[in-house]
């Protein structure tokens, strides 16, 4: 994941979504969920109904063009998710 830890990534993903700086956050959102795919095939037995739910709405934030929903998903949702080991772990 280069030379950032997930944690970081994801602070400077809710900082750039914050600041209406929308590409450069999406940017830094591919590379994160780019990592997370190997994190999900590890741990796939892991996730349930929360994450699923989490991931569908990260999306569907997105597509919409919904930058502070997303950033607030990856602030204050994914923490409360199995997914915070992937951003504890990278």
């Amino acid at each position: 994941m280069s030379d950032k830890t997930a944690a970081q990534r994801c602070q400077a993903i809710i900082q750039l979504l914050r600041a209406g700086m929308e590409a450069q956050a999406h940017s830094e959102l591919a590379r994160l969920m780019d990592a997370l795919l190997p994190y999900l095939q590890r741990h796939a037995n892991d996730m349930g109904p929360a994450e699923v739910a989490l991931i569908n709405n990260m999306v569907e934030a997105q597509s919409r063009g919904d930058s502070l929903f997303l950033a607030d998903l990856l602030q204050y949702e994914l923490p409360q998710t199995k997914l915070a080991g992937f951003v504890e772990e990278g």
